[in-house]
């Protein structure tokens, strides 16, 4: 079996639309986000690539409460 390099990186607002098909295409499992959302949070972003495809994404979101 071949491995295949993984690239980790920020997300672009470039990816908006690839973030939310992803998002969108497992919604039974990921927390539902409109494109607005992503946009507005895209430098909370990253995403894993293979072969020029992107394979996985996540996100964070600041919790100030928790400390």
């Amino acid at each position: 079996m071949a491995s295949t390099d993984v690239l980790i990186r920020s997300a672009a607002l470039a990816d908006v639309e690839r973030i939310f098909s992803l998002i969108h295409l497992n919604r039974e499992l990921l927390v539902p986000r409109s494109v607005g959302n992503i946009t507005e949070n895209i430098d909370r972003f990253i995403l894993a690539e293979a072969e020029g495809e992107m394979v996985g994404c996540a996100t964070f979101q600041v919790h100030p409460e928790i400390g």
